[in-house]
């Protein structure tokens, strides 16, 4: 049985959500075609934790949280694999985002073709030596 989660008030459509599942969908049908057995987090694991999936390899265990393609723009009628949104706080209160806040050990991003495998905290790095944080712009187009 698949985990119920409710749509981000953000998603208005609620096609963010729907673009979402189908990603995990994908991504566990080729872990599966490559020897794994994914095991599902469970609702309060993908909320809080912010992971997808847990996989075992050698003995040991990853999480992989899955990240769809995106607009970059909420009017834009396309998603893309150019750029991805990185979740640097999360829209509660005091979510610190599947970033800072997660306990997935891999992002992986979904790309027209495939799927682009990071790990979590290599990412957290590269974020911190590109990003200027103390800059604000006016739309998502100028946040590359």
């Amino acid at each position: 049985m698949g985990k119920k989660v409710k749509k981000n008030k953000y998603d208005v459509t609620g096609e963010n959500l729907k673009r979402g599942k189908k990603a995990e969908n994908l991504f566990k049908e080729i872990l599966k075609k490559n020897g794994f057995n994914p095991i599902p987090s469970a609702k309060q694991e993908d909320i809080n934790e912010h992971w997808d999936f847990k996989i075992e390899k050698d003995g040991k265990e990853y999480k992989i949280d899955v990240k769809s393609m995106k607009k970059i723009g909420r009017k834009d009628k396309e998603v893309q694999d150019k750029w991805h949104w990185i979740e640097l706080h999360g829209v509660r209160e005091n979510d610190k985002g599947w970033l800072y806040g997660g306990k997935a050990d891999f992002i992986a991003f979904e790309t027209k073709e495939s799927f682009l495998i990071v790990r979590r905290k290599d990412l957290i790095r590269l974020v911190e030596n590109l990003v200027d944080t103390e800059k604000v712009v006016e739309s998502p187009y100028e946040a590359k």
